[in-house]
């Protein structure tokens, strides 16, 4: 699990008056946020004292703003896509997430859940596709991109149980850690206990909230890029719903 004791580390020293501010401001003063990001903010609220919550609030929207300045300057599409990646990995390489349950072959998350992803990095995906010639079963992603949120195998999971596109994969991909028996992730009505940082989910709003900024289910995403160039055949079959 996450340490209640939040980090200090590479963020700038809070504004004069940061006393004043609370949970409800963030959240209004910040365009997109992902549930993670408001769950940690309610979980350090819960646990803090007033003005040390005050000051982690201060913290955060400090580093928010100048994550969304950086970004912005980024050129759109894989290029910010990997500049995310990178700012996520860091945080995780800074502060390793512990006690994992994930392993190789563990693939209940890929093929449970649907993905969402935001254009940057299905521009991304898209790009590694046709750079690398890696095969896809464009058909079966035609019928996962129609069924969006029903939609549940991964169209990158291999027939080895391996991620295809490991390195470039979503920061949805990227910050899902858990440290529950991995067994109940593949059981629906599990009590799965996923690992939530606040720096990787603070990066990632500031990138939600970048004004051409759009997210959508994986296939349906991918997809979309796809099309605009023609693809190889498939012979390696990825693993269906």
């Amino acid at each position: 699990m996450s340490s209640n004791k939040p980090s200090s580390r590479s963020v700038p020293a809070p504004i004069p008056g940061s006393s004043t501010l609370s949970f409800e401001r963030i959240l209004g003063w910040i365009g997109r946020f992902t549930p993670q990001f408001k769950f940690q903010l309610q979980l350090y609220q819960r646990l803090l004292p007033p003005e040390s919550f005050a000051k982690l609030v201060e913290e955060s929207l400090q580093v928010y703003r100048t994550i969304l300045v950086s970004l912005a300057q980024t050129p759109a599409g894989a290029e910010r896509a990997r500049a995310v990646h990178r700012l996520i990995d860091h945080e995780y390489k800074i502060k390793p997430p512990k006690d994992v349950s994930c392993s190789k072959g563990c693939v209940a998350c890929c093929t449970t859940f649907p993905k969402q992803v935001s254009n940057d990095e299905a521009a991304l995906l898209a790009s590694v596709v046709r750079e690398r010639k890696i095969e896809i079963d464009l058909e079966n992603l035609k019928i996962q991109a129609q069924a969006k949120s029903k939609a549940r195998g991964c169209p990158f999971l291999t027939s080895d149980l391996s991620c295809g596109v490991y390195d470039v994969r979503p920061a949805a991909c990227r910050k899902y850690h858990v440290t529950s028996p991995k067994e109940l992730c593949a059981d629906e009505n599990g009590q799965v206990t996923p690992q939530i940082e606040l720096m990787p989910e603070i990066i990632t709003s500031a990138a939600l909230s970048l004004p051409d900024a759009e997210i959508g289910f994986l296939s349906e995403k991918v997809l979309e890029f796809l099309e605009k160039t023609p693809l190889v055949k498939n012979s390696d079959p990825v693993i269906e719903n």
